[in-house]
């Protein structure tokens, strides 16, 4: 009769009711309560219970912390965090491969180590102004994030905390504030939309001299007359050279490998207004050399 008892009360405290204070299995001091689909520990969310693909946070659970895991492997679309929220723990949306759009709020401080990586789907995230620290790998393996608004200078950034190099482009765009985009035919991110942080301004007419005994391949860009130019560039040097034209968006445009004096490259293509890239390459990718590179712009 008394194991029964016992059974029975066990089973009445492990019930989460809605407001209802319960048992905390889990080992922690603070009782947990269900609101609705949300359960809390004090002023932390530990779970949802709920199913909605898109979900908007009620502001008047006074919620200052995403637990850990709290939405790990969910299938929400969309999330909308409320204003309060300080932190986003370790691991909170990781793995969530339908998540595609995620709104944070100003209070936000705090994105914890692997805090949304695996989210498969992201395409943008707003980066909050008062943001202080954003943890190891927090949008690791995040594979089709395009655009991130940073903040000016973050406190702490991991350096493996976003996808792409973007903390280097952030380091070397001088930490400003602002919208960096991930350029897909580049491989890289950009600020704004200043040239991809690697490559170096070319004038028409001013030959540029370099080497590759460090390195493979090196990046440069026109700027580009807005009624258009016709664009040339040659090589001469001790290296066989491979001159490669792209447009802004990272489409590749015109490529050359022998067609300048012996073993070097010569391109010419007419290029609208704007940005045009050009990489410079040795053949076969690690013999050393030196180049001496010649261009010129001639406005339409």
């Amino acid at each position: 009769m008394k194991k029964t008892a016992l059974i029975t009360a066990l089973c009445c405290a492990a019930v989460l009711a809605f407001g209802q204070q319960v048992t905390d299995f889990t080992g922690g001091s603070t009782p947990l309560v269900r609101r609705g689909d949300f359960v809390l520990r004090g002023t932390q969310l530990v779970s949802y219970t709920g199913s909605a693909e898109s979900l908007n946070i009620p502001g008047n659970l006074g919620i200052t912390e995403i637990g850990p895991s709290c939405f790990v492997d969910s299938q929400i679309s969309t999330v909308v965090i409320p204003q309060g929220v300080r932190r986003i723990g370790r691991n909170a949306f990781s793995s969530s491969y339908n998540l595609s759009n995620v709104s944070l709020p100003d209070s936000l401080q705090v994105i914890d180590d692997g805090a949304f990586s695996n989210c498969g789907s992201l395409l943008r995230v707003n980066i909050p102004a008062g943001i202080v620290a954003i943890g190891g790998y927090a949008f690791n393996e995040c594979n089709k994030l395009l655009v991130v608004n940073m903040p000016e200078n973050i406190t702490y950034l991991s350096s493996n905390a976003m996808p792409g190099g973007l903390g280097i482009v952030y380091e070397n765009s001088g930490r400003r504030a602002g919208p960096y985009t991930f350029m897909r035919g580049f491989g890289t991110w950009r600020y704004g939309t200043e040239p991809i942080h690697q490559a170096q301004l070319l004038a028409s007419g001013v030959p540029v001299s370099g080497s590759f005994q460090l390195v493979s391949e090196i990046w440069y860009y026109f700027n580009v007359p807005a009624n258009g130019a016709i664009i040339t560039a040659y090589t001469e040097g001790s290296i066989d050279t491979v001159l490669t034209v792209y447009d802004a968006n990272g489409s590749e445009l015109e490529e050359d490998d022998d067609s300048g004096n012996d073993y070097n490259a010569r391109v010419s293509v007419v290029a609208s207004g704007g940005i045009l890239y050009l990489k410079l390459r040795s053949y076969d990718g690690y013999s050393g050399g030196t180049y001496q590179l010649h261009t010129a712009v001639e406005p339409l």
